[in-house]
């Protein structure tokens, strides 16, 4: 087919196909290994995916059944040292693909990662630069290739590979085009997006009966071939969340929102309330471990972004409902350590106790309806959001136990659920957000004359009135 000649000919050294559905994948990177492995003399192919079952199930299986087996001269079926050995001196290695020692002293011709997106990127990088082996300079022209064939994916495949790609291809009814900065394209990576509709091989009613009661993520990513959705996320759609930034007007008030951490990374958010367009704007981030790092190192750092004068803060500094309890080692809050290198918190009132799937969608539903909107300068968010996902279920689990989400990936993600935790519920009819805009206005007016920055004690009459008033 047409998209599957377009990636055989494509020079580039490291390839990317991310397809669709019963796009093939699979059939056209096997393929391309394939005449690699017969066409160069002692090539040395490495084939790999996160785990073994990926490799054996789909890379292995495809080279088994189309590899004449009178071209092999020998070969080891163990999975820690799989290999085929041809009568041309090439070598066929497989390896899951989870830690980089098992690929340490690689030499190689030519890589295949089935199902990239679900490796880490820092073994992608190392098996990269195991790109060397002299065998691939045949007839006077570089042969070293790396294939990876996977479903788009919003985290590295997006961020590392799609959007440095020197060109990107499109073949069939692709939802999304991408523009890659000039200073950011890589001339060896080259991306190829299949929709599922690039293959005029399949049943007529393939791709509406995969539709067929499906979400629209689910058929932008895995039908269109979208880069903007992850299987799993917490926040499907969080890539639309994000805009071009631009100078935030000094007079907008401001809202913050911040995640403690010791082991964990500390994560603040600032945001700026727009008046005439009613949309919050998250502009400024901060993620930080404490490591050997003295406390006011992240507190500085904070203040850096709460750079406004503090008659602009709409409400209390917000934050997560555990910065109260004691440390055991201190016997100190975090919200006492703060105040007293001039921070004022609040905590966070509908971040208590078991509160996180209605907040969650309270985040959810203030974005996805175009009321916040983050700026693409938030890299850390972006990357977080990109990660943040649910549990998989287990076998045996509790049906009606709900979702939760894994506890990482989550810091910059809860700060932004603090941030917003003065704000109303968003309305069940969106059409009716000037409502919730004005009580948030009313409940910003009960603020008016707290400084929260300098109040030096958090039980003070008048704190205690506002507390009242605002709760």
């Amino acid at each position: 087919m047409e998209h599957q000649e377009a990636f055989h000919k494509d020079d580039h050294q490291k390839k990317l196909y991310a397809g669709g559905f019963g796009s093939a994948k699979t059939y056209t990177c096997g393929m391309e290994v394939l005449a690699h492995a017969l066409q160069i003399p002692n090539a040395a192919i490495l084939v790999g995916a996160a785990t073994w079952g990926q490799v054996s199930d789909t890379c292995l299986k495809f080279i088994c059944d189309n590899l004449p087996m009178k071209l092999v001269q020998k070969s080891n079926q163990d999975k820690v040292n799989w290999y085929l050995q041809l009568i041309n001196g090439t070598r066929i290695s497989a390896k899951a693909l989870d830690k980089e020692g098992k690929i340490r002293s690689a030499n190689l011709t030519m890589i295949w990662v089935e199902e990239a997106s679900e490796v880490e990127y820092p073994i992608i990088a190392y098996i990269a630069a195991r790109l060397r082996n002299k065998a691939g300079y045949f007839k006077g022209k570089s042969r070293l290739r790396m294939l990876l064939s996977s479903n788009p994916d919003v985290g590295w495949l997006n961020t590392n590979w799609l959007m440095c790609s020197d060109v990107i291809y499109y073949h069939g009814d692709v939802k999304d085009r991408y523009t890659v900065p000039a200073e950011k394209r890589d001339p060896a990576i080259s991306t190829h997006i299949s929709a599922t509709s690039a293959n005029y091989y399949l049943p007529p009613d393939y791709e509406k009966n995969l539709a067929k009661n499906k979400e629209p993520w689910w058929v932008n990513r895995y039908l269109k071939g979208s880069f903007k959705y992850t299987e799993g996320l917490v926040y499907p759609n969080f890539v639309d969340w994000f805009c071009e930034p631009f100078q935030i007007p000094a007079h907008w008030r401001r809202i913050t929102g911040t995640d403690f951490g010791r082991r964990d990374p500390t994560a603040h958010v600032v945001g700026a309330l727009d008046p005439f367009k009613k949309i919050i704007y998250v502009y400024a981030e901060v993620e930080e471990t404490l490591d050997d790092k003295p406390l006011d190192y992240i507190i500085n750092k904070i203040k850096a972004v709460d750079n406004f004068p503090n008659r602009l803060l709409a409400f209390p500094h917000q934050c997560d409902p555990r910065g109260r309890n004691k440390d055991q080692i201190s016997g100190q809050s975090w919200i006492d350590v703060y105040r007293e290198r001039g921070i004022i918190f609040q905590t966070a009132r509908d971040c208590e106790g078991n509160s996180l799937a209605p907040t969650i969608q309270k985040l959810y539903n203030y974005a996805t309806h175009g009321r916040l909107k983050i700026f693409k300068t938030c890299k850390k968010i972006y990357n977080e959001l990109s990660r943040y996902k649910y549990k998989e279920r287990q076998t045996g689990d509790d049906a009606n136990q709900g979702e939760k989400p894994q506890d990482k990936n989550n810091h910059l993600p809860d700060a932004l659920r603090y941030m917003l935790s003065p704000f109303p519920q968003f309305p069940e009819d969106p059409s009716n957000f000037d409502d919730v805009w004005r009580e948030m206005q009313i409940r910003q007016n009960l603020s008016t004359n707290y400084d929260y920055l300098s109040t030096n004690d958090e039980d003070s009459d008048f704190v205690v009135e506002y507390m009242d008033n605002f709760g």
